[in-house]
């Protein structure tokens, strides 16, 4: 596999690494502010409520097209954000 591949999946680890650290933090500022346990059990949905809300944002397409996604959204071409997926 190409070198790209690599750093896309390494960005895409890196990426939900943080996603969950910081649904992490949140519990845990919740608990220790003594927050009810439907807050914390609210925190799920609401975080999944974001992809949602967040989607029509999102464009994907396929790895193959990186040489030419990354010029575009250089060029400010493309105005969403892009996902690069493998074929």
């Amino acid at each position: 596999m190409k070198r790209g591949f690599y750093i896309i999946m390494a960005a895409q680890f890196f990426s939900s690494l943080a996603d969950q650290a910081l649904f992490v933090a949140a519990v845990q500022l919740l608990k220790a502010d003594g927050a009810p346990a439907w807050q914390q059990a609210a925190l799920v949905p609401l975080f999944a409520l974001f992809y949602v809300v967040l989607a029509p944002f999102v464009e994907q397409r396929p790895l193959d097209s990186i040489n030419t996604v990354f010029p575009a959204v250089h060029h400010r071409e493309i105005k969403k954000r892009v996902v690069l997926t493998p074929a």
